[in-house]
């Protein structure tokens, strides 16, 4: 039978009809919580076998998100990569209008380019010579050679 019968019976206690009644719905009601306890711990394992894989994608996803965004926000457009190569290769004293001349530019795209190199700390401007001009810092190469531009 159930627990509470068992108990009953093993310690020689004796009920009144209706009490029996009761004790044995409660037997009945008791061991259907413990079926419906077994079925949700089996439940909560299985559902627990398909999170854990997907908390693991998500995270591998957050961390590439995080490389695609760090790749994105340092990356330069092929004109401002031109610059910065040309200046790589002078000797510091390139002039900004002529260098963006050279590649076809306006002077304002010219200045728009010069002044995103100069907030990255990719070039410098060489005033101390006697023709000031500019020239790529080592973060402007090592930005280079990471793109294998040079």
């Amino acid at each position: 039978m159930g627990r509470l019968v068992d108990f009953f019976k093993s310690n020689a206690i004796t009920l009144a009809l209706d009490a029996k009644r009761q004790m044995l719905a409660l037997d009945r009601e008791l061991s259907d919580i413990e079926k419906q306890a077994q079925r949700l711990e089996a439940e909560n394992l299985r559902l627990q076998g398909q999170v854990n894989p997907l908390e693991r994608e998500i995270e591998r996803l957050r961390q590439r998100i995080e490389e695609l965004q760090s790749d994105s926000s340092n990356h330069l457009d092929e004109d401002a990569e031109k610059i910065l190569q040309a200046l790589a290769g002078s000797d510091g004293r390139m002039p900004r209008y002529e260098t963006g001349r050279h590649f076809g530019l306006t002077q304002a795209r010219t200045d728009h380019y010069f002044d995103i190199l100069k907030e990255r700390d990719f070039i410098i401007q060489n005033v101390y010579t006697p023709q000031p001009g500019f020239g790529a810092t080592s973060e402007g190469r090592k930005y280079l050679i990471k793109k294998g531009l040079i």
